[in-house]
């Protein structure tokens, strides 16, 4: 097949996703196999340099590839039944450049903002030192707080600095592991108006995506379901999925008692926390004692850290607040965590709920 069948095709889709149509899956093959892309991991790669290209500076087709995006991702997770060098992926992003084997080696708590335990997009330097998500400080001082998070003192200014060789650092590493980077500010904002024209089939893939990954979730094997929590970690379009229905069988999944499963399972609940609508569906469909659970005994530590953090977004409600504390096992479940996991658990600043 030439190019001009292919890129007829390949238009055909996109304008299929754009209408919200469920393209075939044969037609999908097809241009994989024409991009020589045969495996899970040369999708995710190709994924990871789409996003790199999206926010290059002077890409004047970002619409296009925006569109292609949504394609590439949507492929990735309904195609692929094998999620082959997954965790190869993670660590090193497939890159072979020294660049890349220096970022490799850094450290990822270097790179989360302690309130959200997250990769930041926008980190800055508060007075007393310390960096967070600016969107994470700007929360925290706007409810009356007036110290550091995560050491309790007391500031002598609530100004902060852009911490700007932090964030390129941040931007090398999330491109050479494939997570994806959100950019905020002037660049965000002319980047989002230039996609514009692209926004449509990615917005549409996302939603049937979501609706792919839910329906693996209630009626898939075991190992379906897994890699469909594991891709659910992967997207950044938070408020598809919680529309799609995607907590409640995340939540039932978190009792399973494969770790890998009740890890990726525990930290999609994370992620989907900060959408406004998904802390009622949480709490509605019993994912409080759920969570819970996890934090006093989860299979890994990883899976009791992620219930920590759910938790975390769950006491911005006062209401929920309110229950969590009165559960007798959650002081003690959240003092075991705090003495005996990793640095990135300790670092959540649960200080002040301790002593409220």
């Amino acid at each position: 097949m030439d190019d001009g069948r292919m890129q007829m095709n390949v238009s055909k889709i996109l304008n299929q996703l754009e209408d919200g149509i469920i393209p075939e899956s044969s037609y999908l093959k097809r241009v994989l196999d024409y991009l020589g892309i045969k495996r899970w991991s040369a999708c995710n790669k190709e994924v990871k340099f789409l996003d790199n290209e999206i926010f290059s500076e002077g890409n004047t087709d970002m619409g296009l590839l925006s569109s292609l995006m949504g394609f590439m991702i949507y492929c990735r997770e309904t195609l692929f039944e094998v999620l082959d060098n997954v965790a190869s992926t993670q660590i090193n992003g497939g890159g072979s450049s020294n660049a890349d084997q220096v970022i490799r080696f850094l450290n990822l708590d270097d790179f989360t903002c302690p309130i959200t335990l997250e990769i930041m997009s926008d980190p800055v330097t508060i007075a007393s030192g310390h960096t967070y998500d600016q969107s994470s400080i700007l929360k925290w001082f706007r409810a009356g707080n007036s110290t550091c998070p995560k050491t309790g003192e007391r500031l002598t200014s609530i100004d902060f600095v852009p911490n700007l060789s932090l964030k390129f650092l941040i931007k090398q590493y999330s491109y050479v592991n494939g997570i994806p980077f959100v950019e905020t500010g002037r660049r965000n904002r002319d980047t989002v108006k230039s996609v514009a024209t692209g926004r449509v089939a990615n917005e549409q893939a996302m939603k049937l995506l979501a609706s792919f990954l839910v329906g693996r979730l209630v009626a898939g094997t075991m190992e379906q379901q897994n890699n469909a929590a594991f891709e659910i970690r992967l997207l950044t379009n938070r408020s598809c999925l919680v529309e799609a229905g995607a907590i409640p069988p995340l939540l039932n999944l978190v009792t399973s008692r494969d770790s890998s499963c009740q890890e990726n399972a525990m930290a999609t609940p994370l992620n989907l926390s900060k959408n406004s609508n998904s802390k009622s569906i949480t709490v509605g469909n019993g994912g409080l004692f759920v969570i819970l659970d996890v934090l006093k005994g989860g299979l890994k530590m990883e899976a009791r850290q992620h219930a920590a953090g759910t938790l975390f977004y769950l006491t911005s409600i006062e209401e929920y607040r309110k229950m969590i504390g009165e559960n007798p096992e959650f002081i003690p479940s959240l003092l075991e965590l705090l003495r005996n996991g990793t640095d990135r658990g300790k670092r959540m600043p649960w200080s002040p709920f301790l002593a409220s």
